[in-house]
Parts: structure tokens; C-alpha cells; sequence
């Protein structure tokens, strides 16, 4: 909505609060300048609240609203593409505005700059204070410190630098955020002793030192997040420190914890989230763990050396919520997977570990699965066939059993509903197709790549999974035919059937895939979203103060593509690509017109024949994209086809060569013997001499036909 002159709210003498979402505030009332924007004659005198944010607001109108109110408390103006220093925005408002002012939100704007110190007389009375997503640079401003009634600072994803701040000299502050900046180092006084401080979030700067139970003195503190800051330690001295706070939410995330797991997180028992992936601890996960997971909902202990067999992994849920996630991927867990890892298990990751049964993880869950939606179990050693028990997985959205060896048929349990990604790339599968995909109607990406599948491609996959936007068959034992049906799957965006048997010809309806001809459509990725009971989840390592309300999760499909002997990996990234890779097949007939906008193309080592169709984007391709067919011709290969010589000059109109009234003949001939001369002289010279080269042939012509 757009309010053209907001001069009518003034007359709103009663208004207490004025809020504002998706508008535009273009224009200063008509009858206020510049010059008089500090003096205007209407006045908000009950307005107490401004909360304008997701539009645009002139800076002008800002001082307006500012300086026509009597007592405001509270002002948001968040994400309203605001530019400028502070000190441009707020450094002419009235006293009354100043003295008076409790709650300044601003962010999400493009304000940059340094603060000025004299940033703290402007607003004496001020207790919460957010500038977070804007582009403030320099030190930790002084004047932030001095303060007396702050209660909650935001200052993250700023440009920020140097020491983190000593917070004791605000002591009576609650809340502080400062992540996603460029501070470099602790100081000794950091953080300090603070009272009432319950939230404390600095990560992902380029802090270094440590933190120690003398820099950390605050018993309120419920939500801690120091992740992502490689260089930096927590050291707790002694064993037996029993630390003053009781935390809700630990992220400690690619921070230095020492080899063994830290002994004070025994005391921690409220905890809801506990994040120390990447840190550096080894060996079996110690006993007394089981105490401190009854509250537990978010679990990331990935990437480190953990090498339980977790037989008897110590995880407790007596008091859990529905909807958990665990992370225990990329470690050294081996043996089977205990079943008690799927109890309330909504998302479990346990790809990159060495298990190697699964079995009886699947099937003595029984109920228990119902609220699983994602389950990873890729990159292990998993050596038996898939067990027939997944009747009961009737919420899950994700399966990955990539890389590893599993082997016989893929069994007809496999039929959810609600699965948008099925993974089983890299495994030994055998037998054909799996009819019960059939009723897998929600799959965005299907990869069966790297098996011993075979038969025919069965030609209900354009028709019952329509929304197919990634689809690999590679290397298996596929025959028959390429069924026209696929042409029905306007959504693919890479199609890979590559080292089967397929046979005839490529369905010329390829040229169907719209997908891969919407220009509009290019940013489209690959997400398969999960859903839980308490609404959407995000990574909750980079949502530590998030309520659970909040959440709000998505797990992105990895493709890996092996282009020309070289394999890549592509992730947010694959919604950019439109590939088809039908190479190593026994594919013949003609290649049919292109299909636009392809990023990659591979349809060498087939029995293919006649001329590469001229379209401009099949000529782009190099001619590695069409080698091993010996019938075929034409750019980009280095053979011509039949008749070439002859179809130059077919190209010139009838009409041109019968004319000679005005010496056009000329040209013609010239034309003729230009291009029968270039494309078998000139071409093959280096680039660097084809100037000189045509100024030689053209007088080399120009004597020729003069002696005709």
C-alpha cells in the first residue's frame, strides 16, 4: 500500500500506536519543508508506539513522525531499506522524543558507518536496542557501554571489529547478540559478571583465546552460542567446577573443547539443545550423558571422533517433545544402529560412521517411527538387504542409503506417500524397477545410480511421478527403449541415464521438458521439506533464541554428477542447472532438436547418425559431447557430412545467380570461392593469423577473377 501523504495522521490526536506493515511512505506532507521539519505545528499527543517495517518511509517523514510525537516509548523501523549513518536518521529530532524513547529496532537496513559517541545523549532512557543486518562498522562503540538501563543489544550480521567488549559496564543487560561480525579476540574482561543476563550469542566472528569460568560469571544465563569461532577454547580449570547458570541451549559448534567431552555439561539439566559438532572430542560417549537428555530436542555431536558402538547409546527421551533432531554424522559409530535412536526421532542423521546392521533399528521401532521424517544413514558400511519394514514410516519425507552395500531387491515397503527424496545411489541392488515407486507420487528427486538394477525403464515414471525434478539412473543394466512417457516430466532439471543398455532411438518429445526451456524457472531447487507437530524447524545451530513456534526446517538434496571423468557436486546451486546425460548407451536414429537452455550435455559413445542439428545450443557443446558415435557429422566434430561442399552454394538464392545487369555476378562468385577456400584453407590456421590470411586470399581472389 502506498500512502502518497501521510499529513491525515497527524489529525489522529488520540493515536497510541500507529503500525504500519508492507507500505510506503513516499512523500513529507505538503505543507512541511526541510527547513522547518524540527517545528511542525501538529503534534501525536497520546502516541507512545511506531512500528513501520517491510516497506519504504522517506527519511524526512521519519523526523516528522519523530518530531511530532510528545512521549514516544517505542520505534521500529525494520527492513525499510533505510541508508545513512545514525546520526543522519536520528541527529535532528525534538528532546521530547529523546528523553522519552525506550525501544529503537532498526533492522534490516542499510545504514552503515561508524556509531558516534554522541549517539548515547540522544536517547538517555533506552533499554532495548536492535541494529542487527545493516552495515555498521568500526570497534564496539564506546558510547553503546554507557547505557545504565540497557537491558537487550543486537548488533549481529554488522561489519564490526576488534576485541569482543568487557559487558560488565552494563549491568543490567539480559540479552546481547553480536554474531556474524569480524571480532578477533577476547578480552580478559569479556562478558564478565552479569546478573541477569540470559542470552549470549557471538557467533561466527574470528574470536581467538578462551573463555574461562572467570569470564563467564552469570546465573541467569539459559541460551549460550559461541559457534563458529575455530580459535577459540572453553576452559572450565577444574573437573569439578559446577558452573553458577543452568543453560537451555548450548552451541558451541567448531569450537576447541579438548579431546574429552566437558565434564560440566554433567551439571547441565535443563537442556533443550546442545550443539558441540566439529570440536574436536573423541572416544565413546561418556555414561553419565543419559542425565542430561530427558529435555533434549536438538542433538548435533557430528563431525568429531565418537567411536561408541551404541548398543546401549545413553539417550534418554522419558519427558521429550514429538519432534527431535539428532545429529551424530561423520564420527566412528560401528555395529548395528540401536532402535532406541528412532524413539521421537523426527529428523536423524547418522551418514560418514562405520554401522554396519540396521535390521533390527528398523523393525522393533514398529510404532515408535510414525513421526520420523528424515532418516540419513549414508557413506557407512551397511552390508544385508533392506528389511520389508517400513510400512510404519508413513510421515517420512527423506530416505538416503547411499553409499554402501546393500544388496537385493528394493523392497515394496518403499511406497510412501509422502517421500520426496529417495537415495540408494552407489549400492548393490539388483532386479528391476521397483513397481512400488509407482505410488511414491510426491518425489522430487529419485537416485537408484550405481546398482545392478535392470529391465525396462518402467514407462509409468512420467505419469505417476510428474514432479520428478531430478532423476539418476546411471550405471546400471537398463534395456529396452527410453519410454516416452519421461517427456511427461515437465519439471526435470537433470536426467541422467547414462551407462545402461538403452536402445533406438532419443524420443524427439525430449524437447518437452519445459523445465529445462523457462527462463523464469532457473532458481528452483531441490528442497524436500519436513514438518513437524510444533510447526516448521530451522538448523537450530544458527537459531539458538528461536521459539519452537518458530522453527522452521528444510533438508537440500545433493546431486553428484560425474562430467567428463571429473565428479561435482551440486547443492543450492542445482536449481542453475538443466543437464542430460545419456551417454554410454546404445542409442541410435538422429539426435532431435535441441532443448534450450541446457547446461550440460553428453550423448557420446552411442551408435548415433546423421548431422548434429544446427540449433544454436546443441553447437555450443563441444565435440567431446558427441565423440564415439561414428555416424555422426558436422560441428562441432571435425568430419563433415556428405554433400557439404555442395550445400554452400545451395544457400545462395536462384534470383542472385541469374543476375548480371549490374555486376552482382561478381559478388556471388566471390562469395562462392570465398567460402569453398575459407573452409578448407583458412579454418585450420591459428586464430592469431587469420587477418593476415583473408587480406592475402582476398587479393589472391581479386586476381582470379579479374583474369576470368
Amino acid at each position: 500500500m502506498i500512502i502518497d501523504n501521510p499529513g491525515w495522521l497527524s489529525q489522529l490526536t488520540s493515536l497510541k500506536q500507529l503500525v504500519l506493515t508492507n507500505c510506503q511512505l513516499l512523500k513529507v506532507p505538503d505543507h512541511i519543508s526541510s527547513s522547518s521539519l524540527s517545528h511542525s505545528n501538529y503534534s501525536f499527543t497520546s502516541l507512545q508506539e511506531i512500528e513501520i517495517v517491510d516497506g519504504f518511509i522517506h527519511p524526512a517523514t521519519i523526523n516528522w513522525l519523530l518530531n511530532s510525537s510528545v512521549k514516544l516509548n517505542s520505534l521500529e523501523l525494520s527492513n525499510n531499506n533505510l541508508r545513512g549513518t545514525l546520526h543522519d536518521l536520528l541527529g535532528n529530532i525534538s528532546s521530547s522524543t529523546k528523553n522519552s524513547l525506550e525501544t529503537l529496532y532498526l533492522s534490516f537496513n542499510q545504514l552503515g558507518g561508524l556509531i558516534l559517541d554522541d549517539f548515547k545523549n540522544t536517547f538517555p532512557s533506552l533499554t532495548n536496542l536492535r541494529l542487527d543486518n545493516n552495515q555498521l562498522e568500526g570497534h564496539f562503540p564506546n558510547c553503546l557501554k554507557r547505557f545504565p538501563n540497557l537491558k537487550s543489544l543486537v548488533i549481529s550480521h554488522n561489519q564490526f571489529f576488534g576485541l569482543l567488549p568487557d559487558l560488565s559496564s552494563m549491568p543490567n543487560l539480559e540479552s546481547f547478540e553480536a554474531s556474524n561480525n569480524k571480532f578477533s579476540g577476547v578480552s580478559s574482561e569479556s562478558i564478565g559478571k552479569l546478573d541477569y543476563l540470559y542470552l549470549l550469542i557471538v557467533s561466527i566472528n574470528s574470536l581467538t583465546g578462551y573463555v574461562s569460568h572467570v569470564n563467564l560469571q552469570c546465573p541467569s544465563l539459559k541460551n549460550l552460542d559461541f559457534s563458529f569461532n575455530s580459535d577459540m577454547s572453553l576452559k572450565f580449570d577444574s573437573k569439578y567446577y559446577i558452573p553458577s547458570f543452568q543453560l537451555e541451549t548450548i552451541s558451541l559448534a567448531s569450537c576447541k573443547l579438548g579431546t574429552e567431552f566437558p565434564n560440566w555439561l554433567k551439571t547441565q539439566t535443563n537442556l533443550q539443545k546442545l550443539d558441540i559438532s566439529n570440536s574436536g572430542i573423541y572416544g565413546p560417549v561418556p555414561k553419565w550423558f543419559t542425565s542430561i537428555t530427558p529435555n533434549l530436542n536438538y542433538l548435533d555431536m557430528s563431525h568429531n571422533l565418537l567411536n561408541n558402538t551404541l548398543s546401549n547409546f545413553p539417550l534418554a527421551y522419558p519427558n521429550m517433545f514429538d519432534d527431535v533432531i539428532v545429529d551424530l554424522s561423520s564420527n566412528q559409530f560401528q555395529g548395528s544402529v540401536p532402535p532406541s535412536l528412532l524413539v521421537h526421532a523426527t529428523c536423524l542423521y547418522l551418514s560418514n560412521n562405520k554401522f554396519n546392521r540396521f535390521s533390527s533399528f528398523l523393525c522393533e521401532a514398529k510404532e515408535r517411527v510414525k513421526s520420523t521424517q528424515l532418516l540419513d544413514l549414508s557413506n557407512n558400511n551397511l552390508f544385508e538387504n533392506i528389511p520389508h519394514c517400513w510400512d510404519n514410516f508413513s510421515q517420512l519425507f527423506v530416505l538416503n542409503l547411499g553409499y554402501n552395500k546393500l544388496f537385493g531387491n528394493i523392497p515394496n515397503s518403499i511406497n510412501m506417500k509422502t517421500l520426496k527424496t529417495l537415495q540408494l545411489r552407489h549400492n548393490n541392488f539388483s532386479g528391476n524397477f521397483p513397481s512400488s515407486l509407482k505410488d511414491c507420487t510426491s518425489l522430487l528427486a529419485l537416485d537408484l545410480e550405481n546398482n545392478s538394477l535392470e529391465g525396462p525403464i518402467p514407462s509409468w515414471i512420467g505419469e505417476k511421478l510428474s514432479n520428478l525434478v531430478f532423476l539418476s539412473l546411471k550405471s546400471n543394466k537398463f534395456d529396452g527403449i527410453i519410454p516416452l512417457s519421461l517427456c511427461q516430466l515437465t519439471q526435470i532439471q537433470i536426467l541422467d541415464l547414462s551407462s545402461n543398455d538403452l536402445s533406438r532411438a532419443i524420443p524427439s518429445c525430449i524437447k518437452n521438458f519445459t523445465s529445462m526451456i523457462r527462463v523464469n524457472n532457473s532458481r528452483k531447487t531441490i528442497l524436500s521439506d519436513v514438518r513437524f507437530s510444533n510447526g516448521p524447524i530451522p538448523d537450530l545451530s544458527r537459531c539458538s533464541h528461536c521459539s519452537y513456534s518458530e522453527y522452521t526446517f528444510s533438508y537440500e538434496n545433493y546431486a553428484s554428477i560425474i562430467w567428463k571423468g571429473v565428479q561435482y557436486e551440486y547443492g543450492k546451486i542445482l536449481g542453475l542447472l538443466r543437464v542430460i546425460d545419456l551417454s554410454c548407451n546404445k542409442l541410435n536414429g538422429e539426435i532431435p532438436m535441441e532443448v534450450t537452455h541446457l547446461s550440460l550435455l553428453d550423448l557420446s559413445n552411442n551408435r548415433l547418425t546423421g548431422r548434429i542439428p544446427t540449433g544454436p545450443q546443441l553447437q555450443l557443446f563441444n565435440a567431446s559431447t558427441y565423440s564415439m558415435n561414428l555416424g555422426l557429422c558436422g560441428n562441432p566434430l571435425p568430419s563433415s557430412c556428405p554433400g557439404d561442399d555442395d550445400n554452400e552454394s545451395s544457400h545462395v538464392p536462384a534470383s542472385n545467380l541469374a543476375r548480371d545487369d549490374d555486376g552482382d555476378w561478381l559478388y556471388v562468385v566471390i562469395i562462392i570461392k570465398w567460402n569453398f577456400l575459407r573452409r578448407k584453407l583458412i579454418d585450420p590456421i591459428v586464430e592469431i593469423r587469420i587477418k593476415k590470411i583473408y587480406i592475402l586470399w582476398m587479393k589472391i581472389l581479386f586476381v582470379m577473377i579479374i583474369n576470368m
